[in-house]
């Protein structure tokens, strides 16, 4: 089966959850600032949440020795060399939006988007961590009581749905709800009628 976007590089769900940041960091942050600005912190915002998926992804893989590979990882800052995963160059890309600190608010949507998307990391390793791209040795939990087919779609609908934490990052700047009803309002009260 086919899950992916152009040319079996990019998942459907990669595409939509990062695309959703973007498009939701430009709407949050809507009349607040300038165009430019908007533009400029909601890719730095997607860009957050694509390290931000791939961190959680990166160290969901074995829990035994998680602590040692973050200390061999932290101690390359280069995308070369013996370290396969630069998480300093990672932590300090989803660590960017953070400069646009004037605009963020630390919200209960964005604690619930966020606690989403941690939940649906930890029930997908409890699960067994399985892959839609292989049958990995020691992951499947269900590998001896299910088809590889059904393997492959349990492992990509947790893949998917676990894409939910890439846009948290979107709702650090999330306004409080009366602003954006004001606005709105207001916004359609303007509009000519056709």
């Amino acid at each position: 089966m086919n899950w992916q976007f152009f040319t079996d590089q990019v998942l459907w769900a990669s595409v939509i959850a990062y695309g959703s940041c973007f498009i939701l960091t430009i709407f949050f942050l809507y009349k607040r600032i300038n165009r430019l600005e908007n533009i400029l912190i909601s890719l730095l915002t997607m860009f957050s949440g694509v390290m931000l998926y791939e961190i959680a992804y990166h160290y969901s893989w074995s829990e035994a020795d998680t602590i040692a590979r973050v200390w061999q990882d932290i101690s390359w800052f280069t995308l070369g060399g013996t370290t396969a995963f630069p998480l300093l160059f990672y932590t300090s890309v989803m660590l960017a939006p953070l400069l646009a600190w004037r605009y963020i608010t630390f919200n209960k949507a964005f604690t619930v988007v966020l606690a989403t998307g941690i939940i649906s990391f930890i029930i997908w390793v409890e699960l067994g961590f399985q892959q839609f791209w292989c049958l990995c040795e020691g992951a499947d939990i269900f590998g001896k009581y299910l088809p590889a087919s059904q393997i492959e779609t349990i492992g990509y609908w947790m893949n998917s749905f676990s894409k939910i934490l890439s846009i948290a990052p979107a709702f650090l700047f999330y306004p409080s709800a009366s602003w954006i009803t004001r606005q709105r309002i207001a916004d359609w009260l303007k509009k000519p009628a056709n």
